[in-house]
């Protein structure tokens, strides 16, 4: 239960997020949305982790010189992907500190730590905690380079990696219902 509030209260910090920054984009272009047209902006700018949302909306706002207009959404979004490269190098400094000082193999998290979707994403491509935590010396550039790799990925793709197709969530539901294991 304690995790479904998480994700609720996650959720709702991100469409905040989203919503916040739609109407200050709206602001400092001197427009006044329509409740339909903050929706659609909301829907696509929630596609964004806040972090990679805040730049582009901040450049957004520097850079767009059509007064009384709102920017597209294809050009706040363009000014996000541009960051994703900088954005991954932070989440894997973030996860050696947090993994070299509160992470064990043994007993796991000694301190309640919460990583986003991305950054849980790129530790599961790189084979895990205990794999990014024990990584010989000689091939840490590689494991480094593939956690880059996918939590850039995560971005581009919007999470699309981590969200079963409706097919496939049927045919689980239909394999539980059944009292199979899902395959």
């Amino acid at each position: 239960m304690d995790t479904d509030r998480k994700t609720t209260s996650t959720a709702k910090t991100r469409r905040d997020c989203a919503h916040e920054w739609t109407l200050k984009i709206a602001a400092a272009a001197s427009v006044i949305l329509s409740e339909a047209a903050q929706a659609v902006y909301l829907e696509e700018l929630l596609r964004l982790a806040p972090e990679t949302l805040t730049a582009a909306a901040q450049r957004a706002i520097r850079e767009w010189d059509k007064p009384n207009m709102m920017p597209p959404i294809a050009f706040i979004l363009a000014r996000a992907w541009e960051n994703q490269q900088v954005l991954s190098e932070a989440a894997w400094e973030t996860l050696q500190k947090l993994i070299y000082r509160d992470w064990h193999p043994d007993i796991g998290w000694t301190r309640k730590t919460e990583l986003d979707p991305a950054m849980e994403y790129a530790i599961r491509q790189c084979g895990g905690l205990r794999r990014i935590h024990d990584c010989p010396e000689d091939s840490f550039n590689f494991l480094r380079k593939d956690f880059l790799a996918a939590h850039a990925r995560y971005a581009v793709e919007g999470g699309s990696q981590v969200r079963l197709s409706q097919a496939q969530a049927a045919k689980m539901l239909g394999q539980i219902q059944r009292g199979e294991l899902p395959s």
